[in-house]
């Protein structure tokens, strides 16, 4: 980056707009370290767009196949998450679901069997003597996911055989999972979380029986289907299902 012609206005526009992003992080920075704009440069770079705008099916007013929730941006899978999408969702959510509430009458969620549940793993997972740090998962996670599922090489082989071993090491993470205080306890639950995602993206690509794009190369479908033009992939889980279809897309 090279702002050595930048206007001062201009400059300060940039970082009005960091606060507003959210990045006080570089701001602090830059002023930590003495570095300035105007006379040096810096690298710089950004996420891969093909990694945005994967996520959540939502319609027309913001709420996702999941009733009263409500999601806008990058974690929408089928609307494009800039900010100007995310802002407009963003306000059409809000009045979404204040309609939504509107029409649920109050419920004592103590005793649900999904809360339950979640208390029963929470509290095995702080009060085991024994047990697996949540960098084991994590680390265990980021190798399957390298290898099996990884966007240079795929095949029905390598993903059915990533799909296994998520599965087993998901099984094995509730099982041994271990925090000593509320930071670990946080840690394991993100991995848990990133199973669950890992797991669906493998699901996803095995099902994609074509090559398409830059990050899904099928050595067993070299060729890129037009039949799945114009069409979103969706996954769903309904209980211990996963299901996975296309869909065209609205216009």
């Amino acid at each position: 980056m090279n702002c050595s012609e930048t206007s001062e206005e201009d400059l300060a526009h940039m970082f009005k707009s960091f606060v507003s992003e959210g990045d006080t992080s570089l701001i602090d920075y830059m002023e930590q370290y003495h570095i300035d704009l105007k006379k040096h440069m810096v690298e710089f770079g950004t996420y891969e767009y093909n990694y945005t705008a994967r996520g959540l099916d939502i319609d027309i007013d913001g709420m996702t196949t999941v009733k009263g929730l409500f999601a806008a941006g990058n974690i929408t899978g089928n609307v494009r998450g800039d900010i100007s999408s995310a802002a407009v969702f963003g306000h059409i959510d809000a009045e979404s679901a204040y309609r939504y509430i509107q029409t649920i009458e109050e419920y004592d969620v103590r005793n649900h069997p999904m809360i339950q549940e979640t208390l029963t793993l929470y509290s095995a997972i702080m009060e085991r003597q024994t047990g697996a740090h949540w960098k084991e998962a994590n680390s265990t996670m980021q190798q399957i996911m390298n290898k099996y599922v990884g966007t240079e090489v795929r095949s029905e082989t390598l993903l059915k055989s990533g799909i296994k071993y998520i599965s087993d090491l998901k099984k094995y993470a509730h099982e041994q999972l271990k925090a000593e205080n509320a930071h670990e306890l946080m840690r394991c639950l993100e991995v848990l979380d990133m199973l669950d995602v890992a797991e669906a993206s493998a699901i996803s690509a095995e099902g994609r029986k074509e090559t398409r794009g830059k990050c899904h190369n099928r050595t067993d479908y070299t060729y890129t289907n037009p039949l799945y033009n114009n069409k979103f992939q969706t996954i769903e889980k309904d209980n211990d299902t996963i299901k996975v279809a296309f869909r065209d897309k609205h216009r």
